[in-house]
């Protein structure tokens, strides 16, 4: 299995279009934590539009401590 490298974020509020149609965060965030993977196929786009396997790793995790621990669990068990 090769080894992936998850991000963790600030968990968006709001999206929005943009101009060119690509999905555009507002720079607001929920206070919760997110998990990004672009290598499970996370889009790194809307919570909703993400496959149920992506929003279970995504979380959302109650703080940063928590979501950078997932990510290195994630890493860990993708290796």
């Amino acid at each position: 299995m090769a080894s992936h490298t998850p991000d963790a974020r600030a968990q968006p509020a709001e999206w929005s279009k943009g101009p060119d149609g690509e999905d555009r965060w507002s720079g607001e965030v929920t206070g919760a934590w997110e998990v990004i993977c672009v290598d499970c196929g996370d889009d790194r786009g809307p919570y909703e539009r993400q496959s149920a396997a992506i929003r279970n790793l995504r979380g959302p995790y109650p703080n940063a401590a928590s979501a950078v621990q997932a990510a290195s669990q994630h890493s860990q068990d993708t290796s």
